[in-house]
Order: C-alpha cells, then sequence, then structure tokens
C-alpha cells in the first residue's frame, strides 16, 4: 500500500556544555499503491523534504528546555495532495528519580506544545475551488520508563485540533 525510502543527514553542534542544537536535512520518496477502495491514493506519489532544527538546553540535572521549528516540501502528482507545511513546539524534560531508577536510570516525563502550518499547492476539485489550509496545535505528554538492557518503555498522551478550510478535515 505505501513504500518509502530516503535518506537525511543531521548537524549536531555543542554550544556550550549545557547547550546542544541539530540541523536536519531528510529527504523521502512515497510511493502508494492503488487499490479498488482507494483508486486515486497514487496522485500522493511524489518526494518529500524537510528542514529542521532544535535547541536544548539543560538547566540543571532535573530540567531541560528546548525547541524546535521545521519547513517542510510535499511534492506530489496532484496539486491537492502537494503542499508547504511550517511549525514548531516548545518543551520541557524532567528528569525523576521512579521505582528501579538506581538501576537503570531515571525516569523522565517530557511535555510540548506545538503548532503546524499546511497550505496545499491546489484545489481538491470535489471539495472546493479554493486550496485547502489546515492550522493545527497540539499538547503532549510522554513518560519514559528505562528498562533493564537499555530498553525503555513509554506512555504517550495528547491532544490536537486542527482547523481546515476544508470542513471535512476539521
Amino acid at each position: 500500500y505505501y513504500l518509502a525510502y530516503g535518506l537525511g543527514t543531521a548537524l549536531t553542534t555543542a554550544i556550550d556544555p549545557a547547550t546542544e542544537s541539530h540541523l536536519r536535512l531528510e529527504y523521502r520518496q512515497e510511493t502508494f499503491e492503488k487499490s479498488t477502495s482507494r483508486p486515486a491514493v497514487s496522485d500522493m506519489d511524489g518526494a518529500r523534504v524537510r528542514l529542521s532544527t532544535d535547541l536544548r538546553r539543560q538547566l540543571n540535572p532535573t530540567i531541560a528546555l528546548y525547541g524546535s521549528i521545521y519547513g517542510e516540501r510535499k511534492a506530489a502528482i496532484t496539486a491537492d495532495n502537494a503542499d508547504w507545511e511550517m511549525g514548531g513546539a516548545i518543551g520541557t524534560t524532567l528528569s525523576l528519580a521512579g521505582p528501579g531508577s538506581a538501576a537503570n536510570g531515571p525516569w523522565s516525563l517530557d511535555l510540548s506544545v506545538g503548532a503546524l502550518q499546511r497550505n496545499f499547492d491546489g484545489p481538491d476539485p470535489s471539495i472546493s475551488p479554493e486550496a485547502r489550509r489546515d492550522t493545527k496545535g497540539y499538547v503532549q505528554g510522554v513518560l519514559t520508563v528505562p528498562m533493564p538492557r537499555g530498553w525503555a518503555a513509554q506512555a504517550a498522551v495528547g491532544y490536537s485540533r486542527q482547523f481546515s478550510t476544508y470542513s471535512l478535515y476539521t
């Protein structure tokens, strides 16, 4: 149904002992296999290129703050499946002493909030004469519990809300 392959690179910079930044460039080629239930899905075939950067500052052994921004281009066969997207997030990571943390390391609680804007190249003529525009916001919390041998268990909860010029996607 869906095949993707690609490559990417990242540059990491230690600004000072407590601050680190990353710059990433990713390329992905996506191919969608059409079916009788989704005969037009192959119209989404194309490339995706994403440029992102982030900054993380460790305030003390317990609290870190971070922020990230990105821009992405999705090319597709049809304009209603191609878009430009940009977004960002800010958050904090708290290191916690949980049961078993002496043996496996501290637990971490990550809290973040983010937003994105997606502008499509052209309209979906079956829905509207106007091109679609989506705006999305989210909040998220992730608890990471380290396990023996380098494994970790995660529990995540989040809420997101999307507003679109196409009511079908709101």
